[in-house]
């Protein structure tokens, strides 16, 4: 999350980027090494960090405070985890489109993908609640609770996609095959940022 600001990005070498790979992993390395190249050219960092103030004022309307000076842990892993989401749904966008998107665009696509919300089941020891899609990785996919009517939905239909592809085990009738069509229903793009 630190190293995605594009303050402190900015003044960091490319090797210096190259180096966080050992912590945050390969994909997230090479994300933040392209947002770095980006960064390089004329009138990038000015972009990136209008693109930065935009993050936060989203973020900031899901509670997650952005702009908390001592955030907790769980709180800075779920605004990482917002940002690199949101960053790999522009990304898409992009290369579907081959331009690049502008601010108002990039701010309706961050608005619309906050606004795919499903219910969840924290526990037996909480209530049901709300919570944006994107935030929910496969680890919280047994949390969801997919609605009657989208669960017959959803069993018709992956009946109909096993008689087309017998044995495939992506259309077998489990309850983890429902929740994961059901995430697709809510946001298309969900399996794409959690492979």
């Amino acid at each position: 999350m630190t190293a995605s600001d594009p303050n402190v990005l900015s003044k960091m070498s490319r090797a210096q980027v190259e180096a966080l790979r050992s912590d945050i992993g390969m994909e997230a390395t090479n994300q933040l090494l392209n947002r770095w190249d980006g960064l390089q050219k004329p009138g990038k960092l000015a972009e990136a960090r209008m693109d930065q103030d935009d993050f936060n004022e989203v973020a900031d309307r899901l509670g997650l405070k952005p702009y908390a000076p001592h955030k907790n842990e769980k709180n800075k892993r779920a605004l990482g985890t917002l940002k690199f989401r949101i960053e790999q749904l522009i990304d898409i966008e992009q290369d579907t489109t081959k331009r690049v998107m502008t601010r108002q665009e990039k701010m309706e696509l961050m608005r619309k993908e906050m606004a795919r919300e499903v219910l969840v089941n924290p526990g037996i020891f909480s209530r049901n609640f709300e919570t944006p899609a994107i935030l929910l990785n496969r680890e919280k996919l047994n949390d969801v609770v997919v609605p009657k009517d989208k669960r017959a939905e959803i069993s018709e239909g992956l009946r109909k996609m096993l008689d087309e592809y017998p044995g495939n085990p992506q259309f077998l009738q489990t309850e983890e095959n429902i929740k994961r069509w059901y995430m697709k229903s809510v946001m298309p793009s969900w399996e794409q940022i959690n492979e």
